[in-house]
C-alpha cells in the first residue's frame, strides 16, 4: 500500500501564477506601510503555465501531499534486470536514506520517510563521464538561469534508436512503477552525436576534484533524449521557480540502453481543489503578492 504523509499546501493564485510572496504581513488595524523585504519583478513569461496546454485550469488553492517512495518500488523500477550487489538503508530521524549499487555499476540514492522532501537520484556508469553537466536547465532563482542552454536544443526530433514518443512512454512506465502521478506533458530534447559534440565544445566541465574533464568522442551509441516533466494538474504546472532549490521536477536521460539517469524531486499529488478561476494576469498576480 502506498504511504503518504499528508501535507496541506494552500497554493494561492500567486503561486499558481508563478510568483512568490515576499511582502511582510501587517495588522489590519495598523496604519504603518511596510515595504516588501525584496524587490519584486514581473514579466509575462513568469506565469507557471504549460505552453503545450493552453486550456489549463487554474484554482484559487490546491490541497496536495508529497508522494512517499518505497524501497520495493525503486528496486522494481530500476533493478529488475540488474541484480543489486550492495545496498544500505539508514535512518536519520527526519528522513531515511536508501543507497543501492547494481551489477552493471548503476547507482541509486533515495531520500524518503520525510514530510518535506522525497528524492530519487539514479545514474548508470555512462552518465558521469559522458553527459553530466552538458545540458543546463536551472531554476531561475539560483543565480544560474543565465547559464541555461536548454532552450537552444532541438526538441521533438526522432533519433534512430527510438522515436520521441517511444522514449517518453518508456520513461513514463518507470514513473508509474514509482507511483508518480501528475507528471504532465513531457519536454523531450533530442541529443544527436552532433549536438552532444557542440555542447561538449561549448562547456567547461570539471570532475569532483575540480580537474577539467577531457573532450569526449561522440558516436551513435551516445545519442539520447533529455526528458523533463514539469509536474502539473489540469494543465497548470507546479513551478519550481521561486524556490531556492530544485522544487517539484523530474528529469531523465534515455538512450538505446534505457534510462541512463533520472532525478525526481518532491513529487506532489493533488488531493483537493478550491474554486476554478481564470489564470491571473501578471498585474493581478503582482497586486496579490504585494497585498498578502
Amino acid at each position: 500500500m502506498k504511504r503518504f504523509f499528508a501535507m496541506l499546501l494552500f497554493l494561492s493564485i500567486t503561486f499558481l501564477g508563478g510568483c512568490t510572496q515576499t511582502a511582510t504581513k501587517i495588522s489590519e488595524n495598523s496604519d504603518e506601510t511596510i515595504q516588501p523585504s525584496v524587490e519584486l519583478s514581473f514579466s509575462d513569461d513568469m506565469l507557471s503555465h504549460n505552453n503545450n496546454a493552453s486550456d489549463a485550469i487554474c484554482y484559487d488553492w490546491l490541497e496536495a501531499q508529497i508522494h512517499q517512495f518505497s524501497i520495493d518500488d525503486v528496486k522494481n523500477a530500476f533493478f529488475a534486470d540488474d541484480p543489486i550487489i550492495s545496498d544500505e538503508n539508514s535512518d536519520y530521524g527526519s528522513y531515511s536514506l536508501y543507497v543501492a549499487l547494481g551489477l552493471s555499476g548503476a547507482y541509486l540514492q533515495m531520500e524518503y520517510n520525510s514530510t518535506t522532501r522525497q528524492t530519487i537520484f539514479y545514474k548508470t556508469p555512462w552518465y558521469d563521464p559522458k553527459v553530466h553537466l552538458l545540458v543546463q536547465d536551472y531554476p531561475a532563482d539560483i543565480d544560474s538561469f543565465n547559464k541555461n542552454n536548454i532552450d537552444k536544443l532541438p526538441q521533438g526530433e526522432d533519433l534512430a534508436f527510438a522515436t520521441v514518443q517511444e522514449a517518453e512512454d518508456s520513461v513514463r512506465k518507470v514513473l508509474e512503477l514509482l507511483g508518480c502521478e501528475n507528471v504532465g506533458t513531457a519536454e523531450v530534447y533530442s541529443l544527436s552525436p552532433e549536438i552532444l559534440t557542440s555542447l561538449d565544445e561549448s562547456i567547461r566541465r570539471v570532475d569532483d576534484d575540480g580537474n577539467d574533464m577531457p573532450m569526449q568522442t561522440w558516436t551513435d551509441e551516445d545519442a539520447c533524449y533529455y526528458i523533463v516533466f514539469r509536474e502539473e494538474y489540469d494543465g497548470l504546472v507546479f513551478s519550481r521557480e521561486g524556490i531556492q532549490w530544485d522544487g517539484t521536477n523530474i528529469v531523465a536521460y534515455y538512450s538505446a540502453r534505457g534510462i541512463e539517469y533520472m532525478s525526481i524531486s518532491t513529487p506532489l499529488e493533488v488531493t483537493a481543489t478550491g474554486q476554478q478561476i481564470e489564470v491571473p494576469s501578471v498585474e493581478d498576480a503582482k497586486a496579490k503578492c504585494l497585498s498578502t
